[in-house]
């Protein structure tokens, strides 16, 4: 879930942009060589970043660092880089980095539509500039693909947790969504995140107007009501935390309820935390679709469906 970390005000700042540059190897380092050196180098970057809100800078780190996560690698490849030692020795904390960012990101963007006090049309032309707005469409997408493959019938309420203070999914689904469902609701642990989110909203109308939000957390939210719950893929840290809130969760979904997680596979597993699948069934929870995308979307989709309790 988003942390609760101050929300930056606007700035003169310009959009982060999403070219990136391929470092360049030296003429005797192998591929997985120079891949490990550039993650290396780019965690440093954060490390000596006094702030990892918008800068050109830090924009640079995280166009790159994306940029070698989504690459297709081999299985080899993949498996040499996570297990390098020193790889694995910051894994943790570059996710936590990765976290960070993208919060403040969002949050900075988010300010910016708001100080523009654009509505409607002129709103959602600035949220369209957003440099990560097609990805977005395309997971969502994605996601709404995945759920028809296992529920061909129309989606009349779905949960978000862990929403941030844009919340381009929902904003995303809001869109895409036909006919529309009766309530597609925002959770977050961040008064802040949903504070600004809200005003977002309203600030775009039409069908972001009809979103709602709720600031709690994720261990503790009523959820029995909604056909989907979807878990952002920030949602837990670690894994340890991240199987805790998921216990929690589907204790609180109705019987029957889809849950779809956000997920990570191969060098991907650095921008976000892993979903053991193995896990999932010991939680109460019946996979039904796994997909892996190889393109410029970075989260794996997992679709599950809750089990009746009296089957736990």
């Amino acid at each position: 879930m988003s942390s609760a970390a101050t929300l930056p005000a606007p700035s003169s700042l310009p959009p982060p942009a999403r070219a990136v540059a391929t470092p360049t190897a030296a003429p005797t380092s192998t591929p997985t060589t120079a891949i490990t050196a550039s993650i290396l180098r780019i965690y440093a970057v954060f490390q000596r970043s006094p702030s990892l809100g918008p800068s050109p800078s830090v924009n640079a780190a995280f166009s790159e660092l994306v940029s070698l996560c989504i690459r297709p690698y081999d299985s080899a490849t993949a498996a040499a880089i996570l297990e390098d030692r020193r790889v694995r020795a910051i894994a943790n904390a570059l996710r936590a980095k990765c976290s960070e960012g993208e919060f403040l990101l969002e949050a900075w963007w988010a300010n910016r539509i708001l100080a523009e006090e654009g509505r409607g049309e002129e709103a959602w032309t600035s949220l369209r500039a957003f440099p990560y707005y097609q990805n977005y469409m395309d997971l969502s997408r994605l996601e709404l693909s995945a759920l028809a493959a296992v529920h061909p019938a129309p989606i009349g309420s779905l949960a978000f947790i862990g929403s941030g203070p844009l919340p381009l999914t929902s904003i995303c689904l809001s869109t895409l969504l036909s006919p529309p469902p009766r309530r597609i609701h925002n959770i977050d642990m961040s008064p802040q995140a949903i504070s600004v989110s809200r005003s977002l909203c309203a600030r775009l109308g039409g069908a972001a107007a009809r979103l709602s939000f709720e600031c709690a957390d994720a261990k503790e939210v009523a959820l029995e009501e909604f056909d989907v719950v979807v878990l952002a893929g920030l949602v837990g840290g670690s894994a340890n935390e991240k199987r805790e809130i998921l216990r929690s969760v589907v204790r609180r979904c109705g019987n029957g309820a889809l849950l779809m997680l956000r997920s990570a596979h191969g060098v991907r597993r650095l921008l976000y935390q892993e979903v053991e699948l193995a896990e999932l069934q010991a939680l109460g929870l019946d996979v039904l679709l796994v997909v892996h995308p190889w393109n410029e979307v970075v989260n794996s989709v997992v679709v599950c469906r809750v089990r009746e309790r009296g089957r736990l």
